[in-house]
């Protein structure tokens, strides 16, 4: 197998687990199995095909086992965000909403399967066979499957705006608003419901001297931040933070 094909693999494997999972380090390791079961297989027909089921499948498992973990989590429990769309990704690969964090939050409300059948049929434009093939399934229940969870799925879905341009056009004004302290300019692209989901990580105080940042001030010990709101516990070793 070339360099091209590996990598163009782990590639595919990891696309298929990070839209299941929400999780790059998870999807990683989803990637990184899928190719070490690859590599050990005698008699594979499509590397693509055999590359799809393994990952899958490992990330069902891995859906299956993190349900409890995110069910305890602390709060809104959201997807680690993907700050570019990675290279060389596959030609099968579509429309980016597929990797967006308000989609892959939704993805949350559906079971495993549910989640697997809307990836591989939205996001890759798999056919009910070859999705059947995949979960070892009829198609007559992928079908079922994927009717439910799109229910499921625009039920909850907001109407959020579609047009990319648009979008990155007013993250631009309000990231502008809120580094130039622009309060009214901020609150101008707010809608009335909107909503900011997470929590307080570090609070920064910046001394100038001579027209210059001189010094900065991170606090991001919990306890000295409670009283500002909601405080996220990342600063915490691992041993101080409350079971998940």
């Amino acid at each position: 197998m070339t360099v091209e094909t590996n990598e163009r693999l782990r590639r595919l494997a990891f696309d298929v687990g990070y839209r299941m999972l929400g999780s790059a380090a998870e999807a990683d390791d989803v990637a990184q199995e899928t190719l070490l079961r690859l590599h050990r297989a005698e008699g594979v027909v499509s590397a693509e095909a055999f590359a799809t089921t393994v990952a899958t499948r490992l990330a069902i498992d891995v859906l299956r086992s993190a349900r409890v973990r995110r069910e305890a989590y602390v709060g809104s429990w959201l997807p680690e965000p993907l700050l570019a769309e990675p290279a060389a990704a596959p030609a099968r690969v579509e429309g980016e909403e597929t990797i967006s964090l308000a989609f892959l939050a939704l993805l949350e409300r559906l079971s495993p399967e549910e989640r697997a059948v809307l990836v591989l049929r939205e996001a890759f434009d798999y056919g009910y066979d070859e999705i059947a093939a995949v979960l070892g399934r009829s198609e007559a229940s992928c079908r079922q499957l994927l009717s439910r969870g799109r229910r499921r799925i625009d039920a909850d879905r907001p109407r959020f705006d579609a047009d990319p341009a648009l979008r990155d056009a007013l993250a631009a004004r309000f990231l502008a608003a809120a580094r130039d302290g622009d309060l009214d300019g901020l609150l101008a692209l707010l809608a009335d419901d909107a909503v900011l989901v997470g929590r307080l990580a570090a609070v920064l105080g910046i001394d100038v001297a001579g027209g210059r940042v001189a010094r900065l001030h991170s606090v991001v010990n919990p306890g000295k931040l409670g009283h500002l709101g909601p405080v996220s516990d990342v600063a915490l070793r691992p041993s101080q933070r409350p079971a998940r």
